[in-house]
């Protein structure tokens, strides 16, 4: 589980990280988040001077289709959106959105998205 940890690596990392959990017969599942390049940019920008010694850099415009290029298959996505309306943890007037389609996980390109992602070896 790498949940929170991605989002500090660069894409390089990342692909490295993945390739030889991948190769690890043993490993057969993996969880973590993904982030699309407008949630990094929202997040960098709220937080400011507060991430200046860990920049967030991972987040692949190619969504989950980044792990899956890895030897990986998303079994399970859930939207960081649709669980905080889920439980209740999403503001009141941010609920309605949850009704507007939200964009593919392997091509969230430019629209805010994120997710917590299951992902099984292939």
């Amino acid at each position: 589980m790498t949940e929170g940890l991605l989002v500090y690596l660069d894409d390089d990392e990342v692909r490295i990280l993945g390739r030889e959990l991948a190769a690890q017969p043993r490993v057969r599942w993996w969880i973590t988040d993904v982030t699309s390049p407008a949630i990094r940019r929202m997040l960098s920008k709220g937080m400011g001077a507060h991430l200046d010694n860990a920049p967030m850099k991972f987040a692949p415009s190619e969504g989950v289709a980044f792990f899956e290029s890895l030897g990986w298959s998303a079994t399970e996505i859930r939207s960081m959106y649709r669980e905080a309306v889920r439980f209740r943890r999403a503001p009141p007037l941010l609920r309605i959105f949850a009704l507007l389609p939200e964009p593919g996980p392997r091509k969230p390109r430019h629209n805010p998205w994120s997710a917590v992602v299951r992902f099984t070896s292939s």
